[in-house]
C-alpha cells in the first residue's frame, strides 16, 4: 500500500487501467464488471456526482452502525439480547457500507492507493468472516474498526476535495480582483479531477492575464516606428519583453528576472 496522502496533492478522480486492475487492486466483493464499465463510462460531471452520492450513501451507513451503539472504538450494544452477537440489522448495514465504500474507491484510484484506504481494504472482508466472528465478542471488535476504517476513508475524500480550495489561490492577496482569479480556479478545479493538460494552460492563461494587468497598471508602453501603444493590449511575446526591462519603484529588480521571463516564453510556444 501507498503512505502518500490523497490530501497531499493528488487528483481525486484518477481512472483505473481496467476492471481487473481495480477488483485486484481493491479486492472488490460488490463492484462487478458490469458497474464498473456504466459508471466509469459516463462524463466527467456524472462521475463526479456519483461518487460524492456514493460517500454520502458510506457515510450514512456509517451513522447507522453508530446508532446501534459502536463508536469506532470499544463501545457495542447494550440493548442487545445476546451480548456475545452483533445486532440483526448489523450485517446488512455492514453490507451498504462496503458496497459504497468500493464505489468511491472505484472513481477514485489515487484515494484508493492512499494511506486513508488501507484500513477500509483490509476491514472489508468482516462479511467474509462473519459466522465466525459472530459466535463471540470479537465481532464487536471487527464491527468497531470497520466503522473506524469507514470514517478514515470517508475524511481522506473530503480533505482531498476540500484542499483544492486553497490550490494555485493560497498565495494570492486577499484583494486580488475576482476577474483574475477565474482562471486559476478553473484550472484548480480541472487538477482535482485529473485534467492536468487543460489545467496547466488555464493556469498559464491565468498568469497572462496577472502580467497584463500589471502592465497596465503600471502604464507601460510599447513603441514601435513611432507608434505608441499600451504594453498590455500587446502580443504575450511583446508583453514578456517589456515586463523584463520594466523594474519595480522600490527596489529597482525587475518585473520578471531571466528565468521567468524564459519560462513564460516556454509557455508561450506550448499553448
Amino acid at each position: 500500500m501507498s503512505l502518500k496522502s490523497i490530501a497531499d496533492g493528488g487528483a481525486i478522480i484518477i481512472p483505473w487501467a481496467s476492471y481487473d486492475e481495480y477488483a485486484e487492486y481493491v479486492q472488490a466483493q460488490y463492484v462487478q464488471k458490469s458497474l464498473f464499465r456504466h459508471r466509469t463510462s459516463q462524463s466527467l460531471l456524472d462521475q463526479v456526482t456519483e461518487l460524492q452520492r456514493s460517500a454520502d450513501m458510506m457515510s450514512a451507513a456509517a451513522q447507522q452502525l453508530g446508532k446501534l451503539g459502536y463508536d469506532g472504538e470499544r463501545a457495542r450494544p447494550t440493548d442487545s439480547d445476546d451480548a456475545e452477537s452483533a445486532p440483526p440489522s448489523a450485517r446488512g448495514i455492514c453490507i451498504d457500507l462496503c458496497h459504497h465504500g468500493e464505489e468511491v474507491l472505484m472513481y477514485a484510484k489515487g484515494l484508493a492507493q492512499s494511506y486513508e484506504a488501507d484500513d477500509f481494504l483490509h476491514e472489508k472482508d468482516i462479511l467474509e468472516h462473519w459466522d465466525r466472528y459472530d459466535r463471540s465478542h470479537r465481532i464487536h471488535d471487527e464491527l468497531n474498526e470497520l466503522l473506524a476504517a469507514a470514517w478514515t476513508l470517508y475524511n481522506g475524500l473530503q480533505n482531498a476535495i476540500n484542499s483544492t480550495e486553497d490550490f494555485l489561490l493560497d498565495q494570492l492577496d486577499r484583494d486580488f480582483p475576482d476577474l483574475l482569479k477565474r482562471d486559476f480556479i478553473l484550472a484548480r478545479d480541472q487538477f482535482s479531477v485529473g485534467l492536468e493538460e487543460p489545467g496547466f494552460l488555464n493556469a498559464g492563461r491565468g498568469l497572462e492575464g496577472v502580467l497584463r494587468a500589471v502592465a497596465r497598471k503600471k502604464l507601460l508602453l510599447i513603441e514601435t516606428r513611432g507608434v505608441v501603444r499600451s504594453a498590455a493590449e500587446e502580443d504575450f511575446f511583446d508583453l514578456i519583453e517589456c515586463l523584463s526591462r520594466a523594474r519595480w519603484r522600490t527596489d529597482k529588480s525587475p518585473i520578471i528576472n531571466p528565468r521567468i521571463k524564459s519560462l513564460l516564453h516556454s509557455h508561450k510556444n506550448i499553448s
